[in-house]
């Protein structure tokens, strides 16, 4: 029944991207334990007003990117990426892959009106894009202002201390690599604390040694 159907969400990233991250992790001295995408915490944390696309934007300057959320009857109906290259043709290109977009949600049968358009960004960020968008749409864009970094981090974190099973992009060897190597620190640590006592001992015996057999020398005077 489409009354029971759950939204799901799916994140696939490719190996190499995740290796490389890691990478720079460990170059500066970090084991990470999970890796996360916090746009799915600003994802669920945007309030839902009406039946629409929100548009989360990311990227650089020469290459935009952007995650487009499309909520309808209150459910996460779809998620889909655009991608805009640098050059005067970002807003033809973005005409094209919303179209795109509309078109298949209009096969699918839940795109029942016309599309409402929300920019969760930043003033800086919305700046940016909006000229882009008032090229290519032909309603109003709703600016919708993101979590703070700091609330963004806090949801992040309460998430993933729950006992549920949460989203990590690891390989399941790396964890198992780090744990190994945290433990070989701690057997090295307690060695090396080990030795260090020993040779304080053994430094205490021969001092106490040299005292023991010491002679004291009289001198005698007229």
């Amino acid at each position: 029944m489409p009354d029971q159907l759950q939204t799901v969400v799916a994140v696939i990233v490719a190996r190499s991207l995740v290796e490389d991250f890691l990478g720079q992790l460990e170059g500066q001295g970090y084991l990470a334990d999970r890796l996360e995408l916090p746009l799915l915490d600003q994802l669920l944390a945007t309030p839902i007003t009406d039946d629409g696309a929100w548009i989360y934007p990311g990227g650089t300057a020469e290459k935009t990117s952007g995650l487009v959320a499309w909520w309808y009857g209150g459910t996460l109906r779809n998620l889909g990426l655009i991608h805009l290259p640098a050059g005067e043709r970002r807003s033809a290109v973005l005409n094209e892959q919303l179209a795109q977009m509309t078109w298949a949600a209009e096969l699918e049968g839940w795109l029942t009106s016309s599309p409402r358009w929300h920019l969760v960004a930043d003033d800086a960020t919305a700046a940016a894009w909006q000229p882009i968008f008032n090229q290519s749409l032909d309603q109003p864009l709703e600016i919708v202002a993101p979590l703070p970094p700091v609330e963004l981090a806090a949801l992040t974190a309460k998430r993933s201390a729950r006992p549920s099973p949460t989203p990590n992009l690891i390989p399941g060897e790396f964890p198992q690599r780090y744990h190994q190597q945290f433990v070989d620190r701690l057997w090295i640590r307690g060695l090396g604390a080990v030795l260090a006592l020993y040779g304080v001992g053994v430094l205490m015996y021969f001092g106490g040694c040299w005292c023991s057999t010491t002679v004291p020398i009289r001198w005698r005077t007229r």
